[in-house]
């Protein structure tokens, strides 16, 4: 079965998404789009998967924030 989520909306380049347990597993597939103040969109980015493990909680991973610099 196949479901699609909005997740947020924000200001930072970079934001933390829960999942809940799972039994089995899943994968998950992840995007994400630039929205200017007029609210258009930019094109989405290549989506990335990622599996998520069965079980109850999730390990804590320190995220690497890469460098990135406001557009002009």
């Amino acid at each position: 079965m196949t479901k699609s989520y909005f997740v947020a909306t924000t200001t930072d380049t970079t934001v933390q998404i829960a999942f809940p347990p799972s039994d089995n597993g899943d994968t998950v597939w992840i995007t994400a789009m630039w929205v200017n103040a007029k609210s258009q969109t930019g094109p989405a980015a290549t989506p990335v998967s990622v599996n998520l493990p069965a079980g109850g909680v999730l390990p804590q991973v320190e995220a690497k924030r890469s460098p990135m610099r406001k557009a002009a």
